[in-house]
């Protein structure tokens, strides 16, 4: 993979509805995230349910951290209306939960069926 970054392939090239940031998240790949990130994958393109690369990583300190600090949006929503911090807070992950409204995230926001996060 770096040595298509490197000849400049494509970072932000949909196949099958999402990027190769969205599958270096599900698959937990740290390296690639950041390499991804590094030759500016864009960590605000949703994938054909609404979500983006953040929102996939709501399990993954790690990867939330560098998808922020890549100015990813912690209010996006998915195809749901949930945010980040509602899945966060579904899961029971307080670490990535803190990391998210350090970044900004709406400690209010409603999803499609009027429930915050502090519903989750």
């Amino acid at each position: 993979m770096e040595a298509l970054l490197a000849c400049g392939g494509e970072v932000n090239a949909v196949v099958d509805g999402e990027t190769a940031l969205h599958r270096a998240v599900a698959e937990g790949t740290q390296a690639l995230v950041d390499a991804l990130l590094a030759a500016r994958a864009d960590p605000g393109v949703a994938d054909r349910k609404g979500k983006t690369p953040l929102r996939r990583a709501y399990d993954n300190e790690l990867a939330c951290l560098a998808l922020l600090e890549a100015r990813a949006d912690p209010d996006a929503k998915d195809g749901k209306g949930d945010t980040v911090l509602h899945c966060a807070c579904e899961v029971g992950r307080d670490d990535v939960a803190v990391l998210l409204l350090d970044a900004g995230a709406d400690k209010d926001a409603r999803n499609d069926e009027h429930a915050t996060p502090l519903h989750k």
